[in-house]
């Protein structure tokens, strides 16, 4: 038996039956599909009608708006951004022939996002681009031999402030203004945490206290410090090192700062002063050996008045006026 065409709006009719019936939008359109076979709407029109008909609006002779077709293809848009990624939406608009919303639901769906050029310090030329190549690519190939990140401890101190408010959601009406949260006071109680860490994690950590800074002898008490925590955490780093020299930042500044303190507690006024004994020990690493010879070094600024050096001794911050009194 031969099945007339049907009309669009009959069709609709029927989704209505249907949807009233309690169907389903995919039982709907199974239905037409069994009776008037091509003729059928689709199943995306289906859901469109009966998304329409569940907000209330059983009109089944006004056509619903859909998503319209989508004929910018990301390969298209992709070659585009590879040539150039600052590229504004209205200009791959123009070039791909579509409209700008067009570009912005596509980025979307892609995933991507704009973002603000980032500062550094200079450009590079091709010359120190190729030199950082081949850098880091000697370096990726030691790691590959032999890993080496393991042995690398990391330090950073930061500002700990004690009041660290934050800020909260509260419910409110249309035009109301929500609850004040004050900023927090960069100027207000805080400390300083300093921190090493390697590979597998932290190492060592010291909190000062408030108003304490890090000054040399400071930090030559954390790199002591830092030493007897590697030994106690990390044992292939004691094997390692055992029986080595201490550990610290500069191997010049710790050796010289042990052989002044050895000098200090043995001949107490009488030994040499903490510059001395960096300018030996440069000496020394510069492969000179020779004690006879006074390394070179910035002789001590002395008045020929002793009244005035001994002010200075008491205080050297004085101004020029108030010596002058």
């Amino acid at each position: 038996m031969a099945i007339s065409e049907p009309k669009s709006a009959n069709l609709r009719e029927v989704l209505l039956f249907a949807f009233n019936w309690k169907k389903s939008a995919i039982e709907a359109h199974r239905m037409l599909e069994e009776v008037y076979g091509d003729h059928d709407l689709s199943k995306s029109q289906c859901y469109r009608w009966f998304k329409k008909f569940q907000s209330g609006d059983f009109e089944p002779y006004i056509e619903p708006r859909g998503k319209p077709h989508q004929k910018l293809e990301d390969a298209e848009l992709r070659a585009l951004l590879d040539e150039d990624s600052t590229q504004a939406q209205e200009k791959l608009a123009k070039q791909l022939q579509v409209s700008q919303g067009a570009v912005s639901l596509r980025l979307n769906s892609l995933g991507m996002t704009q973002k603000l050029s980032r500062w550094v310090p200079h450009e590079l030329s091709e010359r120190q681009q190729e030199r950082c190549l081949v850098t880091c690519e000697g370096l990726l190939a030691r790691h590959e031999k032999n890993s080496f990140l393991h042995r690398i401890v990391t330090s950073d101190e930061k500002w700990i402030h004690f009041s660290n408010p934050m800020r909260q959601k509260s419910w409110g009406l249309p035009g109301q203004f929500p609850k004040q949260t004050p900023r927090p006071n960069r100027f207000g109680k805080k400390a300083m945490l300093c921190l090493w860490w390697d590979q597998p994690g932290v190492v060592y950590f010291e909190l000062l206290k408030p108003g304490e800074m890090v000054n040399t002898s400071r930090y030559e008490q954390q790199m002591h410090s830092l030493r007897e925590a590697l030994n106690e955490k990390r044992p292939k780093w004691r094997e390692k090192h055992k029986g080595g020299p201490s550990f610290c930042c500069s191997p010049s500044t710790g050796s010289a700062t042990e052989a002044h303190r050895m000098l200090e507690e043995v001949y107490s006024d009488h030994a040499l002063s903490k510059s001395q004994c960096y300018r030996w020990f440069k000496k020394f690493q510069s492969g000179d050996f020779e004690l006879d010879n006074e390394p070179h070094g910035k002789p001590p600024q002395k008045f020929e008045d002793p009244k005035k050096q001994a002010l200075l001794d008491e205080d050297s911050t004085q101004t020029q006026e108030k010596l002058a009194k």
